[in-house]
């Protein structure tokens, strides 16, 4: 009888200690995880605020692209306007008119005079009356071509200021569009980079959910052991209430520590 008991004494020993090295193992390992995930944990933060930083700062640059490419636009058009004018007055300078504004002036003149000196008849009046209306029209016509000539002299100086203010435009576009290209590809390298973290974070819950799990199966199992320990050897009160304080720990899912398991094993097993 009493080898039985010692058998069973000794079996219930080897597998407290088991389960103690197997629990205290598991632990390590445990924190080891946690120590991992607190660091994706803080890559993760870095890279999320990171990421909007520059989300934001392409917002803004995608913003002035926009307002510079149609302040490029309205330049454009200025200066097709210029370049026109510019082509319309050096044409016009060698297009003069067959018949200059002073000689339909005298012709004008020279009709006017006749009308209001000379004794003429009916049908020579209203002859020299339409003569005249003829004239005016001409004179107004070429008077207006001059005007249009006038109005359409630009100096180079005006194209070449116009110019360069497009030319540093469209310059200011292409740097702040390749700034923007550049924050796509770091923004998508970000994104890539969350997604991983995001996914290990995933891998890492479950591989703590199995740590809770193979702790909670152990504890149970230490629990099962030590009360038939507590059981089968009759202790001291100051033996005993070691072993007592861990059970009640174990109900309780409180931390199981080292130090619980060294005092277990130095008082307990003293029956050896």
């Amino acid at each position: 009888m009493e080898d039985e008991a010692k058998r069973k004494l000794d079996e219930l020993r080897r597998k407290i200690e088991q389960n103690s090295a197997e629990l205290k193992r598991i632990n390590e390992e445990k924190e080891l995880k946690y120590k991992e995930k607190n660091k994706l944990d803080k890559l993760l933060f870095s890279f999320i605020r990171n990421a909007n930083e520059i989300r934001d700062k392409k917002t803004k640059t995608d913003i002035n692209i926009r307002q510079l490419k149609k302040s490029r636009e309205g330049l454009n058009a200025e200066l097709k306007n210029l370049f026109g004018k510019l082509k319309f007055f050096h044409q016009s300078k060698f297009e003069k008119p067959k018949v200059s504004p002073e000689s339909i002036k005298k012709q004008i003149d020279a009709i006017q005079f006749s009308i209001e000196t000379e004794a003429l008849s009916f049908e020579r009046e209203k002859a020299y009356m339409e003569k005249t209306r003829a004239l005016k029209t001409q004179f107004a016509e070429i008077q207006k071509s001059f005007g249009n000539i006038k109005d359409s002299k630009v100096s180079k100086k005006d194209i070449f200021d116009k110019k360069k203010v497009a030319d540093a435009t469209h310059e200011k576009i292409i740097n702040l569009a390749t700034e923007s290209s550049k924050d796509f590809e770091t923004l998508t390298d970000l994104s890539r980079k969350i997604s991983d973290i995001k996914k290990r974070k995933s891998e890492m819950q479950i591989s703590l959910k199995d740590y809770k799990d193979k702790i909670e199966a152990l504890n149970q199992d230490l629990e099962t052991c030590l009360k038939l320990w507590s059981e089968l050897v009759p202790q001291e009160p100051s033996v005993k209430r070691p072993i007592m304080d861990v059970i009640s720990k174990l109900k309780e899912k409180k931390a199981f520590t080292k130090d619980d398991i060294l005092e277990l094993q130095r008082k307990a097993f003293r029956q050896r």
